[in-house]
């Protein structure tokens, strides 16, 4: 499978020479990789690269160790360096369980409680959530970490929802509002998160063919919860959060808006015209 390059919008001043002032991030989702790069520093955003997989196929459960194995000739000047790196991987088998009941001993049943035949053959991993009070557990196939140490050696690896999961508590917790409602879009794939005083009250994933269902599930989900689309923050963010979607969701959400990268980050003009919120959460995830 190869990559194909789709965005890349980089610093003026960004030469590729990377040391250990800089911090990357880079996100292996189902519809394509990520690749964000900042200053320590003064949070200046340096570059952004996305690619697409080849004939749009699914990165699980075949394809990740293709997709890894291509990155170096991507981005050479990045691997094997000294750079801190984060990995974001969206590993489809994973389950969230609350701190207090978490027991690491366990973790592979708390996998297959929800995902019995995708465990065998994998590692398990676990990321601890703080701010939700929660253990995330994963599996991945054996060889990914192995090949993403080979090619990144200060590589950390952490699954995609646990960034989402994080950043967007940050990111509620800030505002004002006392309902807000975060919508993560990936191709055929979102993850919707409520809160309420800045606590998270209901986070999902839905996978969706058609704009129709894709409402059907969010109002449902809002419903249940008590949340009346006009009395509520609505926020629209990541890779697939192109105008189409959000010109859907107004019909039914008139109040939606494009999430806001916090003022603390820094944009070159390169970066002003980009749909920006289409980045969110790797760029915060390096904060």
């Amino acid at each position: 499978m190869e990559l194909i390059a789709q965005i890349q919008l980089k610093d003026p001043g960004f030469n590729k020479s990377l040391n250990e002032g800089h911090a990357a991030a880079l996100q292996l989702g189902t519809d394509g990789v990520q690749l964000c790069i900042v200053t320590k520093n003064d949070n200046k955003v340096q570059y952004f690269e996305k690619w697409s997989y080849e004939g749009n196929e699914p990165l699980f459960p075949g394809n990740i160790g293709d997709i890894i194995n291509a990155l170096p000739s991507q981005i050479p000047w990045l691997s094997g360096g000294n750079t801190d790196l984060k990995v974001f991987i969206d590993a489809p088998s994973y389950a969230l369980v609350p701190s207090v009941f978490y027991d690491s001993s366990l973790k592979e049943s708390y996998l297959k409680l929800q995902h019995p035949a995708k465990v065998s053959g994998e590692w398990i991993y676990q990321d601890n959530i703080e701010s939700l009070e929660a253990m995330l557990v994963y599996s991945l196939p054996l060889s990914v970490e192995n090949r993403i140490h080979s090619f990144f050696p200060k590589a950390v690896i952490q699954h995609l929802r646990t960034m989402w999961l994080t950043e967007t508590v940050k990111m509620s917790q800030d505002l004002q509002s006392q309902k807000n409602t975060v919508i993560y879009a990936e191709k055929e794939k979102i993850e919707l998160a409520l809160f309420v005083s800045g606590k998270l009250i209901f986070s999902n994933e839905f996978s969706y063919k058609s704009y129709d269902d894709l409402i059907y599930f969010i109002l449902l989900a809002l419903n249940k919860n008590g949340f009346n689309p006009s009395e509520s923050t609505f926020m629209l963010c990541g890779p697939a959060a192109d105008q189409s979607l959000m010109l859907e969701l107004k019909a039914f959400i008139p109040e939606i808006t494009p999430l806001e990268i916090p003022a603390k980050y820094v944009f070159s003009s390169v970066f002003r015209k980009a749909p920006i919120h289409q980045f969110f959460p790797l760029i915060i995830a390096l904060s």
